[in-house]
């Protein structure tokens, strides 16, 4: 080339004596001879670039820095147009990596909280020369994404604001951390708190029917003995009262520490219902209620389960139902939801026409300790513990539990359990397979 006549030019590197390099810009300038054709003679002219060089490495050194980092740098004019913003900027908003930032101002990012940034951070940032606080971003799916925001002023030599720039780091993470550690800290002070009342309340519940039991048996002592029935009487009731406070305890004990285990043995659910009838028809005549049955004739009621733990928690449901309704009905129905060859899933509803209760209220229950309120506990008694036991106890019988209602309209609650069918005329003293 430089010997048809033409300039050369380019860059080159070259070494110093003592190992350290430079840069030229070398422009090459050939002189030609009379007949125009060949050179006789070179000007050259170099340029020392070095510090250049050195200035467009650091460059791009900074820009691979910016295009590495996981948080959001972006920079933006004083009139608060996005003028930059890296990789990880345009990921965090789900932007397209070649998206046009100029259609996009501070307050598109901040859609729902821009005063922190245009009426807090940009007047504080004039005054100071920098901004720190959290905020939140919004994608564009809308999606909220919590960000620690650093706010900086750049101003140009003749000290006037220049541009604006901004790190923005994702904490949206520790923030649900930080959100569920205080959920926890709050249930763990409410449980504690819980299982004070419920010592509270359980000491008076065990010294009530304790100090009848004595008072009475002091008072049959003193009549003769054909005068004690009435006095006997009362402490028979007494006592069976104490005794399910007890029981209460000690199986919510058994659970606590998973000491309970669930029988799988073969039951007639009819004769097992049967029992439960004759008890609570009696109890609900005592109080002049209504109680009925109602019961899916298309599933077998030969079945394997625990039918001593399906009547527990039957029998505490129903007590309870009966205990907050004066007036009307209780209802018993059960279903088969689901039959999936030997297995049925049955779902078992009690319907009142009780007090009821509202959504607060209902948070509470099924939790150990708890009760509606503390007005139940005085107007009703009771431990506190049952619906939690009921909870359980359908869990481990391959169910669930649930209530709705109503404050003042009565309550339905209802469980679940899973069971086999066996054939009729199985031995009902066989126990079977575990068939979880």
């Amino acid at each position: 080339t430089i010997r048809s006549g033409n300039v050369w030019c380019d860059e080159i590197c070259n070494k110093h004596k003592n190992g350290t390099l430079y840069w030229l810009n070398t422009v090459i300038v050939p002189i030609l001879d009379a007949d125009g054709m060949s050179p006789k003679k070179y000007i050259t002219i170099r340029f020392d670039i070095t510090d250049r060089k050195n200035l467009d490495a650091e460059k791009e050194r900074f820009l691979t820095i910016l295009d590495d980092a996981t948080d959001f740098i972006g920079m933006s004019d004083m009139q608060a147009n996005w003028t930059y913003l890296n990789p990880a900027a345009k990921r965090m908003m789900g932007l397209d990596y070649d998206v046009d930032i100029s259609q996009f101002k501070i307050d598109d990012i901040h859609n729902k909280e821009p005063h922190l940034v245009l009426k807090e951070g940009i007047p504080s940032v004039l005054e100071t020369g920098s901004w720190q606080s959290e905020n939140i971003l919004h994608d564009k799916l809308g999606r909220e994404i919590v960000v620690s925001q650093i706010l900086n002023l750049h101003r140009d030599s003749a000290g006037n604001p220049e541009f604006l720039s901004t790190i923005m780091h994702d904490i949206t993470d520790l923030k649900n951390v930080e959100h569920t550690m205080r959920e926890a800290k709050d249930a763990a002070e409410s449980l504690a708190q819980s299982k004070s009342d419920f010592l509270a309340n359980m000491s008076h519940e065990i010294r009530t029917p304790m100090n009848a039991i004595i008072g009475l048996s002091q008072l049959a002592l003193d009549v003769p003995a054909n005068q004690q029935s009435h006095y006997l009487e009362k402490i028979l009731g007494a006592s069976e009262n104490l005794l399910s406070i007890l029981n209460d305890i000690l199986d919510f004990s058994m659970l606590d520490s998973h000491g309970v285990t669930i029988e799988h043995a073969n039951f007639n659910l009819d004769d097992l219902l049967k029992n439960v009838t004759n008890l609570f028809d009696v109890i609900a005549n005592q109080k002049n209620l209504e109680f009925v049955l109602e019961i899916d004739p298309v599933f077998s009621r030969y079945l394997i389960g625990d039918a001593l733990r399906l009547q527990q928690v039957l029998t505490n449901l129903l007590n309870n139902s009966i205990k907050f309704t004066q007036t009307g009905r209780v209802r018993l129905v059960i279903t088969a939801v689901h039959q999936d060859n030997d297995r049925v899933l049955l779902t078992f509803t009690i319907i009142d026409s009780g007090i009821g209760m509202n959504a607060s209220q209902q948070k509470l229950l099924f939790q150990p300790f708890s009760q509606a309120d503390s007005s139940t506990t005085r107007r009703y008694g009771g431990t506190g513990l049952g619906l939690s036991i009921v909870r359980r106890l359908a869990q481990l019988m391959g169910g669930e539990v649930g209530v709705s209602s109503e404050d003042g309209q009565g309550a339905r609650f209802w469980f679940s359990i899973r069971v086999a069918l066996v054939e009729v005329g199985a031995d009902t003293r066989q126990v079977s397979r575990d068939f979880e």
